[in-house]
């Protein structure tokens, strides 16, 4: 079941245009994704300090169809969501 969905997760990345796509392998590797994710928001705010963050939870299951869904979305208002994050994409999975 697991690996079905990040199946799904790394196809949507790639639609997305993803140029890197990681599972955690170890729970270290796991923790430090984490870490990361937990330190990004501070960076940004350091950075630009007028930077609104809007964080929520996606259930694992419903991930794929979430990320397709907004893609959509930001096709029909004609907005890039993709202008929202760093040049440099990439996701990681932590399964």
């Amino acid at each position: 079941m697991v690996e079905e969905q990040v199946a799904q997760v790394r196809e949507a990345c790639t639609l997305c245009g993803a140029r890197e796509f990681r599972v955690a392998r170890t729970a270290e590797e796991r923790d430090l994704l984490w870490k990361g994710r937990k330190n990004a928001f501070g960076a940004v705010g350091r950075v630009s300090p007028t930077y609104y963050v809007q964080d929520g939870v996606v259930p694992r299951t419903k991930i794929a169809p979430t990320l397709h869904f907004i893609g959509e979305t930001g096709a029909q208002v004609r907005a890039d969501p993709s202008a929202h994050f760093p040049r440099r994409r990439s996701a990681t999975c932590t399964p």
